[in-house]
């Protein structure tokens, strides 16, 4: 028993310290390598220490000179609009524990990249913890996400996105987006009457959506299933 507990210390330390790693490379800013501790809730230890990140300002991104210099790569994403993780749980689990939830359908892969969406459906449906689904009415969905141009939101290659379907966005949500040659996640920008895709990853360039083209939204990106 006593070498299981070590066990489990020490991956529960690893598995926090991972956290605020990645909470501080968030938080970082122009090429910034290291985060006052201060910043983050807590962890790694007292105030007045910082954590080393990296030089994340060296990293070049390949990108067109012609391009205006203006237009945003990616979206950065602040602290209030990151998408809140719901919990996948059993049914007997949640009826013994007392947890709300609520079951939603498997309807498809898309691309956290380029456009992307085909069938995909699990023989039975999954349940998550609605309480970040605030009054839980509309209709929601879960969509598996392929690629890595949204680890900025959080989400990574692989992961369950919850989607809540309506037809609009405002500027700036984490939408579902229905475009000619296919689907794709990705933030919502507009600016003098011009409509572009964004990540939150850098690395990936913004899909600048043509006048006249057919864009859909298929709904708006409200959490993580995990």
């Amino acid at each position: 028993m006593t070498v299981e507990a070590l066990l489990i210390h020490m991956a529960d330390k690893t598995s926090a310290d991972l956290y605020y790693m990645e909470a501080a490379r968030k938080l970082a800013v122009d090429g910034q390598s290291v985060v006052h501790q201060s910043s983050l809730e807590n962890g790694f230890g007292g105030r007045g220490r910082y954590v080393f990140i990296g030089d994340m300002g060296t990293q070049e991104t390949t990108r067109d000179e012609t391009m205006d210099m203006e237009r945003p790569l990616a979206f950065s994403t602040p602290r209030e609009l990151r998408l809140p993780i719901l919990r996948i749980i059993h049914t007997q689990n949640a009826e013994n524990r007392n947890i709300v939830t609520k079951t939603l359908p498997l309807v498809g892969k898309i691309a956290a990249g380029q456009p992307l969406l085909h069938p995909d459906s699990l023989s039975d449906p999954l349940c998550v913890e609605a309480s970040a689904l605030k009054n839980g009415k509309g209709e929601f969905y879960l969509l598996r996400v392929y690629g890595d141009s949204m680890t900025g939101d959080g989400i990574q290659d692989g992961d369950l996105i919850v989607a809540k379907h309506q037809s609009d966005a405002n500027d700036g949500e984490l939408v579902v987006a229905l475009l000619d040659d296919g689907a794709t996640v990705k933030r919502l920008a507009r600016k003098e009457g011009k409509v572009s895709l964004l990540s939150s990853n850098p690395t990936h360039s913004p899909i600048d959506v043509p006048e006249g083209a057919a864009l859909q939204i298929q709904g708006i990106v409200v959490g993580i299933a995990r």
